[in-house]
């Protein structure tokens, strides 16, 4: 009897763990879940700054992106592809067009990559990173060569902490740079 009962409760476990997989959300669910946090916020339930607030809206981000770039009708594994390598290049394009650009237009090509590191600490992490996961499946991180690079292990702390440090490193380039064209009237 204590035998049965202990298989019974080991098919339930399978059974909720089955259950408990992640149902992708549509295009309603999402524009639902936005007009509900957008009343939350409204009368005062909630505020913009909570930790679950903030976590609400990276999920609303990142449910909202994953439908439109799954529309496209490719595999998910082309699409995490092609976000992965969008999200490592653009730093190093929108530094080449800081470069190339006129001096006056220059500085308004990083207003992007502000609102970008915004957003970073507002969701308390970079919400791409999760819609690569979920398109692949593989947590790989686009930091991760830098922490290699350095002779560290990537943990989600030490992602966290190489991100700032790489970003501070780019923001202090920027701003380099920034003078120097000033300077030489480049």
């Amino acid at each position: 009897m204590k035998d049965e009962f202990r298989e019974e409760e080991k098919i339930e476990k399978i059974e909720i763990k089955d259950n408990n997989k992640r149902i992708e959300p549509t295009r309603d669910d999402v524009i639902l879940d936005a007009y509900i946090l957008a009343c939350d916020l409204e009368c005062g339930d909630v505020r913009l700054m909570d930790k679950d607030t903030r976590r609400r809206a990276r999920n609303l981000a990142v449910d909202y992106n994953l439908i439109n770039l799954r529309n496209s009708n490719m595999p998910d594994e082309v699409l995490g592809f092609l976000v992965k390598s969008l999200h490592f290049h653009t730093p190093y394009y929108f530094l080449l067009m800081f470069l190339l650009l006129p001096y006056k237009i220059a500085p308004y090509v990083m207003i992007p990559l502000v609102l970008c590191l915004i957003a970073f600490f507002y969701f308390d992490g970079c919400f791409l990173t999760i819609i690569e996961y979920r398109l692949m499946g593989k947590d790989i991180n686009i930091i991760d060569p830098y922490i290699y690079w350095m002779g560290d292990v990537p943990t989600p702390k030490n992602r966290f902490y190489y991100t700032l440090g790489v970003t501070s490193v780019y923001f202090s380039l920027v701003g380099l740079l920034m003078i120097i064209r000033r300077w030489k009237k480049w």
